[in-house]
């Protein structure tokens, strides 16, 4: 194995270079090429796993003692790199597989605990600065009144200048096209309407985006499992799962403790924890890392 092979392989692809339309053609198959690679030589090379994980910008990953003593186990599991060989998952799959087992983590999920209910006590507070705006403003100025005018001020200098840009006829009853406009928009002279769907749409936000389920047993393998399936969706097979639940957590599950464990899972696509990253080098326009990064 030469070091230069592993180099021209694992070179981004230039996308300033004219491939004639089949990029992703080329992209795909240099990513198959990269994953028959890895799994013909991870055994030979114990450094392949490191230079690996570092063009594939995940090399902070195995900085920690347990990420790289777990990606260890996974790769000396037989049953798994047969599973993975015959996967529709690509070898940043193994990547990924180690950021959501870092991810799992009981300090990790600890701060998920407490950024949920941070978010559940702002929205809280919110409520109760709205229900204070509304008694205290008695005599001030009323807010269903103020966003009132505010919207037929709106709606007037509106459409006067739209009759100055002669964007509408002059001689029509712009009075009747205001009202049309604000019976159209009556939620905006509402105050409690407008706040409380705003709130609603806040409080919805929190909710999908909660992944712990309240007195659940079993958190880490439970939030491991749910996020595998969250990053990986149908690429990744139940086998998989339990295969790599069994390596990691030492807890073996079957394909009906699989589907006990997605059963009450919040599978919202904006769920997961993680987001896609492209990094482009600025001088050459080369695709350097298309990635999963963690938001915390």
């Amino acid at each position: 194995m030469k070091n230069s092979e592993f180099e021209d392989i694992f070179t981004p692809l230039d996308i300033t270079v004219d491939y004639g339309g089949n990029f992703l053609d080329l992209f795909n198959k240099k990513i198959k090429l990269q994953k028959e690679y890895f799994l013909k030589n991870f055994k030979k090379d114990v450094n392949l796993k490191f230079k690996v994980f570092e063009k594939l910008g995940y090399s902070y990953l195995l900085t920690t003692h347990d990420n790289l003593e777990n990606l260890d186990k996974i790769l000396k599991n037989p049953y798994f790199i047969e599973l993975f060989k015959s996967s529709d998952l690509y070898l940043d799959g193994i990547c990924k597989i180690i950021l959501v087992y870092s991810n799992s983590s009981e300090y990790f999920l600890e701060n998920l605990a407490l950024e949920h209910k941070k978010n559940e006590k702002k929205l809280e507070k919110l409520e109760k600065n709205y229900t204070d705006l509304k008694n205290n403003q008695i005599n001030i100025l009323d807010v269903h009144d103020w966003l009132n005018k505010k919207l037929d001020n709106g709606l007037h200098l509106a459409i006067e200048k739209l009759i100055e840009d002669n964007s509408i006829n002059c001689n029509i009853d712009a009075g009747l096209i205001k009202e049309k406009i604000k019976k159209e928009l009556i939620i905006f002279s509402n105050a409690d309407t407008l706040f409380y769907d705003y709130f609603s749409d806040a409080q919805y936000l929190v909710d999908v985006r909660n992944p712990l389920i309240l007195r659940e047993k079993n958190l880490r393998i439970n939030y491991f499992v749910r996020e595998l399936k969250n990053t990986f969706n149908l690429e990744i097979s139940n086998q998989i799962i339990c295969e790599l639940t069994s390596t990691i957590f030492n807890r073996q599950l079957d394909e009906t403790g699989i589907k006990n464990i997605l059963k009450n899972a919040n599978t919202h696509p904006i769920n997961t924890q993680m987001m896609a990253q492209i990094t482009v080098s600025d001088e050459n326009n080369i695709v350097e890392h298309f990635k999963f990064i963690d938001k915390f």
